[in-house]
């Protein structure tokens, strides 16, 4: 194959910058969550296709050049044309983007989920997700007039890279025992429970370690299964096993009928000791086939010698094994 490297589109990406800083930083850092998960194979989609050779992704590559990437108040107009590539690839605004608001955003976003959780912890960040024109005229065809319900979905740092891309997609969870379908809650709680700190990129602004809350937008459909008065149709799943979906919660089983309309952001800030070692466990298991390989061949080692009579007898010489 060809070199399939886009042209990039360096003042685009420096007004991107210099207008959307923080919300291009955190795209950045998704992508970058997604690229160090154990999961990429599931979760780094899209894949920038210019690291893409003779259908096999070039990992290797990719990562050295994501190692490169600079502080993004850092890149300049001579920073590495392949960086500036990637980052505008990255971040690429046409399908949607981000914005980030003003805090006070949350109190809506409380009022509109109908969360009624004063101790509800309260996000470092609150970005909205924009969409294109076409997409926004499917989702208003779906919707057709009907009214749209609020809730929050919590979900793994590393898997929002492609949840942004994609949408959520009902078939993409594990089916729970109300059913399958995509979960949410009107309690952000409940969400932020599945939502841990995860690494994020270590030169982000936001933080390195970051966690996201989707606050979604469904429309009023029978495909979404809630507690609605005098209507139990709509209250449980057909695969339930558990009964009626508990008050407060929603679950999502037609992929068209919900989106996400604004991430709620965590940040902290780690030690280097506790970067290595995320680092030290992404990198585990990444490679756990050979460590279980490694681990495998030290037991059948242990144990031949075990078995030895010539080590068994050097270490009874030496005093440390004695024979019963």
């Amino acid at each position: 194959m060809g070199d399939q490297r886009p042209p990039v589109d360096t003042e685009t990406l420096r007004k991107r910058l210099s207008d959307h800083f923080l919300a291009t930083d955190l795209r950045w850092s998704l992508f970058v969550a997604a690229l160090y998960s154990y999961r990429f194979d599931t979760v780094l989609k899209p894949f920038p296709p210019q690291y893409i050779k003779n259908g096999e992704k070039d990992m290797k590559n990719l990562e050295k050049i994501v190692n490169k990437v600079p502080k993004l108040n850092q890149l300049g107009e001579d920073s590495d044309s392949e960086i500036q590539v990637l980052l505008a690839w990255v971040t690429d605004n046409r399908s949607w983007w981000l914005t980030m608001t003003d805090l006070s955003k949350f109190d809506d976003i409380q009022a509109l989920t109908k969360d009624s959780g004063v101790s509800a912890v309260r996000p470092n960040f609150v970005f909205e997700v924009n969409y294109s024109e076409a997409n926004n005229a499917k989702f208003q065809d779906v919707r057709k007039g009907r009214e749209l319900l609020y809730a929050y979905h919590g979900s793994r740092l590393e898997n929002f890279y492609s949840i942004l891309h994609h949408g959520l997609a009902s078939h993409m969870n594990k089916v729970g025992v109300f059913g399958e379908g995509t979960y949410l809650s009107g309690e952000l709680s409940v969400s932020l429970h599945y939502s841990p700190m995860g690494r994020s990129w270590e030169r982000s602004s936001l933080g390195d370690k970051l966690s996201c809350v989707a606050v979604c937008e469904m429309i009023d459909d029978p495909s979404v299964k809630c507690q609605v008065k005098n209507n139990n149709n709509r209250s449980r799943a057909g695969d339930s096993m558990a009964g009626e979906v508990p008050e407060k919660y929603y679950i999502v089983q037609n992929n068209d009928v919900i989106r996400i309309k604004y991430l709620l952001v965590y940040c902290q800030k780690s030690s280097t000791h506790r970067r290595s070692t995320s680092a030290f466990r992404s990198w585990c298991f990444r490679h756990k086939f050979l460590l279980m390989m490694i681990v495998y061949a030290f037991i059948l080692i242990i144990v031949g010698l075990a078995n030895s009579k010539t080590f068994r007898y050097q270490l009874k010489k030496f005093g440390i094994f004695k024979q019963r």
